[in-house]
């Protein structure tokens, strides 16, 4: 596949100092142009070829699969309420020297904590009833 030789569209180091030199929109379309003939993976071996550190930018789908996904451990099991059922979906995307945190919890319910966040910042149980009367905040129904 014949490719092109020019660099007319590269912006110069003077132009780089203001949003590549005003040519952003050039530079998308001559980029656009030059790898339209290419489709992802073929364009991702040939720049890997040339030495170049790429990867494919991927759609959830793919990712599922993805071998580097897999042995990162970036996906967990957890499970979904809203849909009563187990899913896969994305885990922390970092470890630390306790390990990975869990997604063993499950998220809270909306105002599930409203009267303990409200209390341990000095609400009264009074001033914390007239702000769910009045609509400002609010809060799951009392277990009382």
């Amino acid at each position: 596949m014949p490719r092109s030789d020019s660099t007319s569209w590269v912006p110069t180091p003077d132009s780089r100092r203001t949003t590549a030199g005003g040519n952003t929109e050039r530079l998308r379309e001559r980029l656009r142009e030059e790898f339209a003939d290419y489709d992802r993976d073929e364009l991702v071996e040939t720049l890997a070829d040339a030495n170049v550190p790429v990867g494919p930018l991927q759609y959830v789908d793919e990712l599922v699969d993805d071998d580097q996904v897999e042995s990162r451990r970036l996906l967990t099991d957890s499970y979904n309420l809203g849909r009563d059922a187990p899913v896969r979906t994305a885990g922390a995307p970092f470890e630390t020297a306790a390990g990975r945190p869990s997604l063993d919890d499950c998220p809270p319910e909306v105002g599930e904590h409203t009267r303990e966040v409200l209390s341990e910042h000095g609400y009264s149980a009074e001033e914390t009833w007239r702000l769910i009367d009045d609509d400002v905040v609010v809060a799951a129904e009392a277990d009382d």
